[in-house]
Protein backbone atom coordinates (compact mmCIF):
# COMPACT_ATOMS: atom_id res chain seq x y z
CA UNK A 1 0.00 0.00 0.00
CA UNK A 2 1.42 3.30 -0.79
CA UNK A 3 -1.38 5.88 -1.38
CA UNK A 4 -0.65 8.68 0.94
CA UNK A 5 -4.92 8.82 2.04
CA UNK A 6 -5.02 5.46 2.53
CA UNK A 7 -1.33 4.88 4.41
CA UNK A 8 -2.84 8.23 6.60
CA UNK A 9 -6.88 6.39 7.39
CA UNK A 10 -4.82 2.75 8.98
CA UNK A 11 -2.42 4.69 10.88
CA UNK A 12 -5.23 6.73 12.40
CA UNK A 13 -7.16 3.07 12.73
CA UNK A 14 -4.02 1.18 14.33
CA UNK A 15 -3.36 4.02 16.73
CA UNK A 16 -6.90 4.23 17.59
CA UNK A 17 -6.95 0.61 18.24
CA UNK A 18 -3.91 -0.12 19.69
CA UNK A 19 -2.34 3.38 21.35
CA UNK A 20 -0.26 5.83 20.98
CA UNK A 21 2.85 3.10 21.08
CA UNK A 22 1.17 2.10 17.53
CA UNK A 23 1.77 5.59 16.26
CA UNK A 24 2.76 6.05 12.45
CA UNK A 25 3.31 9.19 10.34
CA UNK A 26 2.96 8.80 6.54
CA UNK A 27 5.99 9.90 4.11
CA UNK A 28 7.59 8.18 0.79
CA UNK A 29 4.59 5.28 0.46
CA UNK A 30 4.99 4.20 4.26
CA UNK A 31 4.36 4.28 7.53
CA UNK A 32 7.65 6.03 9.79
CA UNK A 33 8.22 6.43 13.44
CA UNK A 34 11.02 8.26 14.91
CA UNK A 35 12.43 5.14 16.52
CA UNK A 36 12.09 2.32 13.89
CA UNK A 37 12.60 4.16 10.52
CA UNK A 38 10.29 3.50 7.56
CA UNK A 39 7.52 0.17 7.83
CA UNK A 40 6.31 -0.81 4.48
CA UNK A 41 2.50 -1.54 4.31
CA UNK A 42 1.33 -4.93 2.53
CA UNK A 43 -2.77 -5.56 1.34
CA UNK A 44 -3.44 -9.07 1.61
CA UNK A 45 -6.75 -10.42 -0.76
CA UNK A 46 -7.48 -13.41 0.65
CA UNK A 47 -9.08 -16.29 -1.95
CA UNK A 48 -10.27 -18.86 0.86
CA UNK A 49 -10.37 -19.04 4.76
CA UNK A 50 -10.72 -21.73 7.05
CA UNK A 51 -12.93 -21.76 10.51
CA UNK A 52 -12.33 -24.58 13.21
CA UNK A 53 -14.55 -24.86 15.73
CA UNK A 54 -13.65 -26.43 19.48
CA UNK A 55 -15.27 -28.77 21.25
CA UNK A 56 -17.94 -31.24 21.36
CA UNK A 57 -19.11 -31.67 18.66
CA UNK A 58 -15.73 -30.59 16.43
CA UNK A 59 -16.91 -28.61 13.20
CA UNK A 60 -15.11 -26.67 10.25
CA UNK A 61 -16.08 -24.28 7.56
CA UNK A 62 -14.44 -23.22 4.59
CA UNK A 63 -15.17 -18.95 3.24
CA UNK A 64 -14.11 -18.72 -0.30
CA UNK A 65 -13.63 -15.08 -1.62
CA UNK A 66 -14.11 -14.08 -5.23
Amino acid sequence: VTDHERLTALAREWEAKYGADWHFDVEEGSFVQAEAGHAHVFAVHPRTAFGFGKGEPYSQTRHRFT
